[in-house]
């Protein structure tokens, strides 16, 4: 399904065990592509993911495998890891939380092209640190994708889900009923 308005085109796609939004944003010949949905995965004896079809247009021209904040693995599309890239170099050199931000995620930076099939290969570092052996959730962030063990990702899901229904309010992202009133009066 395609949803299109004067600023955005919203597609809609079910692939295998999830449904996927991938929506472009054409503002001054910037394209914007937003990465979202989650999908089941697994690693193959060769350390390689293949790519959710959803996913694998937009990482078609390449990728950047990295360390994810969270013990997960974040895949960038060359654009995304361009703007990721720059925004860490324009930070303060001389400043010590710049420097170990710049190693944590440069030290383990992997560029590569998708294989015929959309499968990408995964270092053992990087698997190593987001503590994946088979089973995994691949899952859409916004400007990456991320990797995570299937186990972790159900765990930090319902963390996420207690803090969300808790917090949401105050990141005046998703205001109630009673803030749209009261701004209104």
């Amino acid at each position: 399904m395609v949803l299109r308005s004067l600023r955005a085109t919203l597609y809609l796609s079910a692939a295998g065990d999830g449904i996927a939004v991938i929506a472009r944003r054409n503002l001054e010949d910037h394209r914007a592509v937003l990465f979202a949905g989650e999908f089941d995965g697994k690693i193959d004896s060769h350390r390689r993911l293949a790519i959710p079809a959803v996913f694998a247009g937009e990482l078609s021209g390449g990728v950047v495998v990295a360390r994810g904040f969270e013990r997960c693995i974040s895949i960038y599309s060359a654009e995304g890891w361009e703007r990721i890239a720059s925004e860490i170099r324009e930070l303060p050199v001389t400043n010590a939380e710049t420097r170990r931000l710049a190693r944590f995620i440069f030290a383990s930076a992997n560029e590569q092209e998708p294989d015929r099939q959309g499968r990408i290969e995964l270092s053992r570092a990087v698997l190593l640190y987001a503590g994946i052996t088979t089973e995994v959730s691949v899952i859409g962030t916004g400007d990456a994708v991320e990797v995570w063990d299937r186990d972790s990702w159900a765990a930090q899901l319902g963390t996420l889900h207690v803090r969300m229904a808790g917090s949401s309010n105050s990141l005046d992202v998703f205001p109630d009923a009673s803030d749209e009133g009261r701004s209104a009066a």
